[in-house]
């Protein structure tokens, strides 16, 4: 039997990940107000940054977040 531990570490591990988003939502939308972009496509580029920063090193982390905005249609420079 799975532990209480178990799901509360599941859920609190769930949380960190959404708020950080959020977080990463709000900065840029408050760098690019004219930026209009779905929570399905700006969430899927910060899971896909956050975790290949373990990856290859740290350096993927911003990086990651310009190759795949741009890749979606976002401005370079608003990322």
């Amino acid at each position: 039997m799975l532990s209480p531990f178990f799901f509360f570490s599941s859920a609190a591990g769930l949380l960190n990940v959404v708020s950080h988003y959020y977080i990463y939502r709000v900065i840029l939308i408050k760098n690019a107000p004219a930026l209009e972009v779905s929570h399905r496509k700006l969430f899927g580029i910060f899971i896909y940054s956050w975790l290949a920063r373990y990856v290859p090193g740290k350096i993927w982390l911003p990086l990651g977040k310009v190759y795949l905005g741009v890749r979606a249609g976002l401005d370079k420079g608003s990322m």
